[in-house]
């Protein structure tokens, strides 16, 4: 579209208001933003849950080594078990971290 627009031999304020429709202050269109509107909404929930376990690993006082991987490349992690990180979810929409 902006190539249209651009060899169209108009005056540049005019070219600028016409381009004001199409895109938006950081150039993306309407569609644009609505592809990364739905990819945040799908990764809305992995960011909460990295939320709360930065959460819980400030509270506990511990050092960065459990980011440090353990076998095969996979790291650990804050949480002991997988109940541990449910409870501690629960416990963040409780007490409203989230």
């Amino acid at each position: 579209m902006n190539v249209t627009i651009n060899k169209i031999k108009l005056p540049c304020d005019i070219l600028y208001t016409i381009n004001s429709f199409c895109y938006n202050n950081l150039g993306y269109t309407f569609v644009e933003l609505q592809e990364i509107n739905k990819y945040k909404k799908k990764g809305q929930f992995q960011m909460k849950r990295i939320k709360v376990e930065l959460y819980y690993w400030k509270s506990t006082g511990c050092s960065i080594g459990w980011l440090k991987p353990i076998r095969n490349g996979r790291c650990k992690g804050a949480y002991l078990d997988k109940k541990h990180e449910i409870n501690e979810i629960r416990e963040a929409y409780q007490e409203n971290r989230l």
